[in-house]
């Protein structure tokens, strides 16, 4: 009788094993990759890197400038002549694997989050996998004029395969963020004219973090309209702060 259950058995064991692989597979298929497709490495101006470190240390941006929370500036990005979208990856200071991306309107902001339709460019905002001058299209063609595009951060979005879309987001349309606090900076560097994009990804208003310091650095990227380094021409400038 024990051959003869041993020999029942087995059937049982390879089937259990066959549903554990096949549950498995599907599970690591549905894993999404930490580097976006469409990835192109570039060369950002060699002068930024340096630049950015006295722009922006590690302390309070808000003290150190002023003008880039002022009501009067633009901190959104609007599109004047149809154009492509590229954004370009240049620096982190984060501990937090955070996620990036972005959406866009023409007309009225959003009223509210379930308005809008987000899409993620950067999964994970690290290095590596990233690297300075990792660069990718926003979308899959071109914008018409008349076309805001706005940005956001997921607090420890990228979770080893997946995105955790309910964690914290932080939003360029600062109404959309809790409180209403502005967590991004965005500028026009002099010396390189570049388009800057930065975030804090600790809320202002959450001063009881341990890592609360409110430098806006901790994801740092550039906005252009071509991705042969031309100097931008199709993205309204006019009310952007320059640093």
């Amino acid at each position: 009788m024990l051959l003869n259950n041993q020999t029942t058995m087995k059937p049982l064991y390879s089937a259990l094993l066959l549903i554990l692989l096949i549950a498995f597979s599907c599970k690591e298929d549905h894993k999404i990759s930490e580097v976006p497709k469409g990835l192109t490495p570039s060369v950002p101006c060699p002068l930024l890197a340096q630049n950015l470190q006295d722009l922006l240390p590690r302390s309070n941006c808000i003290k150190n400038h002023p003008i880039l929370f002022r009501d009067t500036i633009q901190k959104k990005i609007v599109i004047t002549k149809e154009t492509e979208v590229y954004v370009t990856y240049i620096e982190q200071s984060a501990i937090y694997k955070n996620s990036f991306g972005w959406y866009s309107y023409v007309g009225e902001a959003p009223a509210n989050i379930s308005s809008i339709k987000r899409e993620i460019l950067f999964p994970n905002v690290t290095e590596p996998p990233l690297k300075t001058g990792d660069r990718v299209r926003v979308g899959d063609g071109t914008f018409p004029a008349g076309t805001t595009i706005e940005f956001f951060l997921i607090t420890q979005g990228w979770a080893d395969g997946s995105i955790n879309y309910d964690g914290l987001t932080l939003y360029t349309q600062s109404s959309l963020n809790p409180n209403g606090f502005q967590q991004h900076i965005l500028f026009k560097e002099k010396a390189c004219n570049n388009i800057i994009l930065g975030f804090e990804d600790i809320l202002q208003s959450d001063s009881t973090n341990v890592y609360f310091d409110d430098d806006f650095n901790d994801a740092i990227f550039t906005i252009s309209d071509n991705n042969q380094d031309y100097q931008t021409t199709s993205i309204d400038v006019k009310k952007m702060a320059s640093l």
